[in-house]
Parts: C-alpha cells; sequence; structure tokens
C-alpha cells in the first residue's frame, strides 16, 4: 500500500496526533527503554515530513488557491519559440474599412483663404475625405471634407 491509498483510507492529521497520543504513553511506561521511544520518534519525525512534502505535492495551481505562476508543477509549454514576430506576416494580404458611399454625419469644413499664405504659395485640390467609424450599437459614419 502506498502513501495516496493509505492516506484515502486515514486522515493523517488524526493518524500523527495519534502517534503522538502514543509517544506520549511510550514515556509515561518505565518498561520501555529510551531507544525504542528514540526510534518510535524518528519514525514519527519521518512519516510527519513525508505528510508535509506529499501534500505539497499533490495541491497544484488546479485544485487550491496557488496561482499558476508560483506552482512548480505545472506542466511547461515545450513548443520551440516560433521564427516570426508577432502581427501581420510579409506577403498576408491585410484588412481594412473601405469608406461608405453615404455617411451618416457630413461635417464640412471650410478653409479661411484669408490665412493661407498671401503669395499664393497653394493650390486648390479635390476634397479631401475622411471617414471615422464610431462603433455604437446602431453605426455612425461621420465625414470630414474639406
Amino acid at each position: 500500500m502506498n502513501l495516496k491509498q493509505f492516506t484515502k483510507e486515514h486522515d493523517p492529521k488524526n493518524l500523527i496526533e495519534e502517534a503522538n497520543h502514543a509517544l506520549d504513553s511510550l514515556k509515561k511506561s518505565p518498561s520501555i527503554s529510551g531507544h525504542i521511544i528514540a526510534v518510535f520518534t524518528l519514525l514519527l519525525l519521518f512519516v510527519s515530513l513525508l505528510w508535509e512534502k506529499e501534500s505539497k505535492r499533490i495541491a497544484n495551481s488546479t485544485n487550491s488557491s496557488k496561482p499558476p505562476s508560483q506552482d512548480p508543477n505545472r506542466p511547461k509549454n515545450n513548443r520551440p519559440k516560433g521564427v516570426n514576430k508577432p502581427g501581420g506576416q510579409p506577403g498576408h494580404p491585410g484588412e481594412t474599412l473601405r469608406q461608405v458611399p453615404i455617411p451618416d454625419i457630413v461635417h464640412r469644413i471650410t478653409v479661411d483663404q484669408t490665412k493661407l499664405d498671401p503669395n499664393h504659395n497653394w493650390r486648390l485640390v479635390d476634397q479631401i475625405k475622411r471617414q471615422v467609424f464610431d462603433i455604437k450599437i446602431n453605426r455612425q459614419v461621420t465625414e470630414y471634407q474639406a
């Protein structure tokens, strides 16, 4: 019978208490030699140390409040480190939000031409449109036109 089978049938805390009680009785008995008491004391110490070690080995992060980072017996990840860095890999087609033809809200931004360079070092171009997608329960797209 191994220690696991034995501890399933007997509560080890009670066993240690009973062994301590038996040791006290042996010490009180005048017919028992000191050698037997010493051997019994060493045996009791050995069993209590064995139980302490076994109880620590049995308790792990899955069956106790011990966090996984402090569990010395947790399963290790033996997966080899990958070659690729995290994120999108070269050659992988990207995905992006496309502009919608009819946004929900349109803000027209007018440029005050009096604030621009008076030497006309600027030129008029077509409108530049940027859209911001705000995700809510209902989609609302805001378009900014300049």
